[in-house]
């Protein structure tokens, strides 16, 4: 497996990335949060901070996601 794509705090996420490290993954793409930019302080947005920087400090290539609108309900329900 050469690539991940991982949705932060969904399961152990220090398990999953070194796991991935060992197994020989080369890029992770991880799904945070703008949150974990805008808002650390906040215990939901800290916690995808943590896992950002794990997979920063990991020695694979990454990618974050840090979606906002577009992940949000807009409109009526049926």
């Amino acid at each position: 497996m050469h690539s991940l794509f991982l949705v932060s705090r969904l399961g152990p996420d220090a398990e999953i990335i070194e796991a991935a490290r060992r197994a020989g993954v080369q890029h992770v793409v991880l799904v945070s949060s703008i949150t974990a930019q805008t808002h650390p302080h906040l215990g939901p947005a800290g916690e995808n901070l943590a896992v950002e920087l794990l997979l920063k400090d990991s020695g694979m290539d990454w990618t974050i996601l840090r979606p906002t609108q577009f992940a949000t309900r807009s409109g009526r329900m049926p």
